[in-house]
């Protein structure tokens, strides 16, 4: 019987939390390095996008086919783009891994080229993972900013090509306090307690669970009350408002008498003022008369919503990370397990507020019978709208693998391989073009960037202006969009910034302010730039 309930418990605690998969260290392939290839059958078992059937929509996801996506280019007309490059280490491995997390980490730039220097600072340190499978090991691979939220892909491994998409949304957690410069480590503390993968966090759960079912009739008084007291704020700000706008038509009607030179002139807008002071004088007291019988209610209010919390935790046992877990379980969202192959590729597409991911399950070149595989979610459910299956051959007849994905605000899509045309090296090769219904269009660009670092690990981009981001360890690299896509680049416009940290650079992300959000291992945390990114 003991055995029935518990596991009835730990049911409803995975309705009410947050929970799905994850893996243990190991190693982490950058989206260059050449797998090898087994020869498949135009890889029809990648169809399916999510791990387990019971996940799967009852309408099959359109699919739009093109059997070569690629328009090449004569090799003789790529070059390298001949702009300077930063001082720096190129980093392919034994990356410094973080093991304090009790103040922020930084990651500040050594040098760089045609723009200003840029660091970073820790943001939120983040968990194993977000209890999504007992593989997960803190394995983060992109990163997007969208919707006041930012969503990023935790991978279960290389081999193991699944994942999960979370989605963090900012402004609730922010107003938790997870902005403050004590709770970095607030989402590793609160995850790690309650990971059902242990028994300590089983145990957890099911206290969690006991807490969430007992302290129900207070939690929803005490939500009614903040609305309450939401309410009468509002009423309070209105009638101080109220005051503020008749005293500052007073003193405009003040200012004018004191500027006129005329008397009769002085005289009126005497008359005006003395008008406007007795009319601010009669609003002042009774707008203030409003306001102490709502700071009286403010009062009341107050006091019972401590109550209300008091109940709350002492059914907690005063034990906070229940209510934080409680405050956190609405602010993130964690889909289904998804084949999402390495995970580099997580992209926003401005153009129709859809996510983009990649299932790339083979990295470098490909078996020509090889297609790759993109998946268009909706940004708010997280569930696939549309996949496209394609092949990206080239005039020599070599088929590329997808590792990296950009849109920017017209919808024009940007991938990148670290390899260069035309026998030249060290360089970096952008490709531009289009996902449609009928088709996917992608061409190169043969302005080829100089690459003084090591993998090539994501490519994104920034509305705010209007750059492709090409992310490597220790080097962040930025081109205008047009100039992109017209393949008119010239020195002047890459700009580069490098770094001395040492660590693995998976991915940055974009604010509506231009600052930057940068996803490093090991281990995983989210930095945010000191200024907007250029």
């Amino acid at each position: 019987m003991r055995k029935l309930t518990k596991s009835l418990m730990l049911t409803t605690v995975t309705a009410l939390m947050i929970s799905i998969p994850a893996v243990s260290f190991s190693t982490n392939v950058s989206a260059d390095q050449v797998m090898p290839t087994v020869p498949a059958a135009d890889n029809q078992d990648q169809q399916n996008f999510w791990v387990h059937s019971w996940d799967e929509g009852k309408n099959p996801i359109p699919v739009t086919t093109t059997s070569n996506a690629l328009s090449d280019r004569n090799d003789q007309l790529f070059r390298a783009i001949d702009s300077s490059t930063p001082n720096m280490t190129a980093v392919w491995g034994n990356y410094r891994r973080v093991k304090k997390i009790t103040k922020p980490n930084y990651i500040k730039a050594i040098d760089s080229v045609n723009t200003d220097k840029v660091n970073f600072k820790t943001k939120w340190f983040l968990p194993t993972g977000f209890n999504v499978s007992p593989q997960e090991h803190g394995n983060y691979q992109g990163a997007i900013m969208a919707n006041n939220s930012i969503y990023i892909v935790e991978s279960m491994g290389t081999g193991a090509n699944q994942g999960a998409i979370i989605r963090l949304k900012m402004d609730a957690l922010q107003a938790m306090g997870l902005d403050d410069t004590n709770h970095q480590s607030l989402l590793i503390q609160v995850f790690n307690y309650f990971n059902p993968f242990t028994d300590r966090g089983r145990d957890n759960s099911l206290k969690f669970a006991k807490f969430i079912n007992d302290s129900k009739k207070p939690r929803e008084a005490s939500n009614q009350t903040q609305k309450q007291l939401q309410k009468v704020q509002k009423a309070v700000n209105k009638a101080q408002s109220a005051i503020n706008k008749s005293l500052v038509k007073y003193q405009k009607a003040d200012q004018k008498v004191k500027a006129a030179k005329k008397k009769s002139a002085k005289k009126v807008l005497k008359a005006k003022r003395n008008v406007l002071f007795k009319n601010y004088k009669a609003v002042k007291r009774m707008q203030n008369g409003r306001i102490k019988v709502l700071n009286r209610q403010l009062n009341h209010l107050n006091q019972q919503f401590n109550k209300h919390q008091d109940k709350i935790n002492k059914i907690g046992q005063n034990n906070p990370i229940f209510n934080q877990y409680y405050q956190i379980s609405k602010s993130v969202s964690v889909s289904p397990l998804m084949n999402i192959g390495h995970g580099q590729t997580l992209t926003y597409n401005p153009s129709n507020d859809h996510i983009y991911l990649a299932q790339d399950d083979q990295l470098g070149e490909v078996n020509n019978d090889f297609y790759n595989q993109v998946t268009e979610l909706d940004a708010q459910s997280l569930k696939p709208v549309h996949q496209y299956r394609f092949r990206l051959i080239n005039n020599q007849g070599v088929n590329l693998a997808l590792h990296t994905l950009t849109f920017d605000k017209a919808g024009n899509a940007y991938f990148g391989v670290r390899s260069g045309r035309n026998g030249i090296k060290d360089v970096y090769t952008l490709y531009t073009g289009n996902f449609t219904n009928k088709k996917i269009s992608f061409r190169p660009v043969t302005g080829m960037i100089k690459w003084p670092a090591s993998y090539n690990q994501y490519v994104t981009y920034n509305a705010i202006n209007d750059r492709i981001y090409l992310v490597s360890n220790d080097m962040i690299v930025s081109i205008p969009a047009k100039e992109v896509r017209n393949d008119t680049i010239k020195p002047q416009d890459v700009h580069y910034v490098s770094f001395k940290s040492g660590r693995e650079f998976e991915s940055i992300a974009f604010d509506n302010k231009g600052y930057g959000y940068l996803l490093a291992l090991w281990r995983s945390e989210l930095l945010r730039s000191d200024r907007p990114m250029n």
